[in-house]
C-alpha cells in the first residue's frame, strides 16, 4: 500500500467490485480510450479483480486501486505493467473516475507510483502511453515530466478500430522529484 497526502493506493480485495463497477460507469471516457468493455456489468468488475489477483502472484502487474485517503471512495486506478522485463522496463497506465477529475489526484497517485518504481521495484523506465486523441492523459504525462518518443502509428486496436499513441519515458537517472508517501 502506498500512502500519499491524499490519497491510498492499494492492492484490490474481492469486495471492492461493485465500488470499482460503479466508478468505472460513471465514467464514459473509460470506453473511449481503453479496452474496459462497454456496457461494464458488476461481472466484469469481479472478473477484473480475479484477474489483478493472480496478477499480484504471479508478480508480473502491479495494478492499484486509487481511493480517497479521507474517505475511502474509489476515485480509479493505476498500474504498473510487465515488471518481470529483463530491461528493468515497464509501462504505468491509469483511469480516474469522472468525479475525481480537475483535482490532481492521477498525477498525485502517479508521481508516488514512478517514485516508488524506482526505488523500490529497482525499474530504470517507466514507459507511458495514451491515445492521441486523449487529451486528459497527456496533461498528466506532461505534469510528471515525461519525455516524449513519438508516436506508434496504429498501436492500439479500440472497439475495433486501430488507434495512434503517443510515447513517453521516464529515467531514473532523471527522476528530481522529492515525493512524499508511505509504503505500508
Amino acid at each position: 500500500m502506498i500512502e500519499t497526502e491524499r490519497l491510498v493506493l492499494r492492492k484490490y480485495k474481492d469486495s471492492d467490485a461493485k465500488n470499482l463497477y460503479l466508478m468505472i460507469s460513471e465514467t464514459p471516457a473509460h470506453y473511449k480510450y481503453t479496452r474496459i468493455p462497454y456496457p461494464y456489468k458488476l461481472k466484469d468488475a469481479k472478473e477484473f479483480i480475479r484477474k489483478c489477483k493472480l496478477e499480484y502472484r504471479k508478480k508480473s502487474d502491479l495494478p492499484l486501486l486509487v481511493t480517497d485517503k479521507q474517505t475511502g471512495k474509489i476515485i480509479g486506478t493505476i498500474v504498473i505493467r510487465e515488471l518481470n522485463s529483463p530491461d528493468k522496463k515497464a509501462e504505468m497506465g491509469y483511469t480516474l473516475a469522472r468525479s475525481a477529475t480537475g483535482k490532481g489526484f492521477i498525477t498525485e497517485a502517479a508521481e508516488a507510483f514512478v517514485d516508488y518504481a524506482f526505488k523500490k521495484l529497482k525499474l530504470n523506465r517507466v514507459e507511458i502511453c495514451c491515445a492521441t486523441k486523449n487529451p486528459a492523459s497527456r496533461r498528466v504525462i506532461r505534469r510528471l515530466h515525461a519525455d516524449y518518443e513519438g508516436i506508434s502509428r496504429q498501436a492500439l486496436i479500440l472497439r475495433g478500430k486501430f488507434h495512434d499513441e503517443h510515447r513517453y519515458a521516464l529515467l531514473k537517472k532523471e527522476w528530481k522529484r522529492k515525493v512524499l508517501y508511505k509504503v505500508k
